[in-house]
């Protein structure tokens, strides 16, 4: 028996591939500037190297202060958000981290970065420390391309994963 397909409007297209895994990007400020740490939620980002590292690119908005923040100092830490971190998404990507301390805001316990002075909320399945090789702008979206420095994770962390589709649809693996 043949599957019914309907017709989805092409402005929602993107929803068929966007069930990405949702990245936290952590950043931190230049010196002076508060709050200095900053955090927002993405979905749009994946790999596009391997060798001879890892490169990641993650799209945000240019209005963001987490861009303006990677675009400043030429780092960030793309944080694997983990199934039970909806909430702390959906809050953190409410406000803008030009105008409040997310984590004091949301009380979000951290630890610090390996390689760099960036933190990173604490129960992440996994994180990588990436430096800024090349932004990409079109219309109010910036391309962020980014080498990875250092990774860490636990094991079998994509089964932690928290995915993000559209607006008020989230997802997780059931494994």
């Amino acid at each position: 028996m043949r599957a019914i397909y309907k017709e989805m409007p092409s402005s929602e297209a993107y929803t068929l591939q966007n069930a990405g895994g949702v990245l936290l990007l952590c950043t931190h400020g230049v010196p002076g500037q508060t709050p200095f740490y900053d955090l927002a939620p993405i979905a749009w980002s994946c790999p596009f190297d391997y060798e001879p590292v890892s490169r990641m690119l993650a799209v945000c908005d240019t209005s963001h202060q987490t861009y303006r923040d990677v675009l400043a100092t030429g780092e960030a830490v793309l944080a694997l958000a983990s199934a039970d971190m909806q909430t702390l998404c959906e809050a953190t990507g409410s406000v803008s981290g030009a105008l409040v301390d997310k984590y004091a805001k949301f009380n979000i316990p951290a630890f610090r970065a390996d390689s760099m002075d960036i933190l990173i909320p604490e129960g992440v399945p996994g994180w990588m420390e990436c430096r800024l090789v090349q932004t990409l702008v079109r219309g109010i979206s910036g391309i962020l391309f980014l080498d990875v420095i250092k990774a860490f994770a636990i094991e079998e962390f994509w089964k932690h994963r928290l995915h993000f589709v559209r607006q008020g649809v989230w997802y997780h693996s059931a494994c």
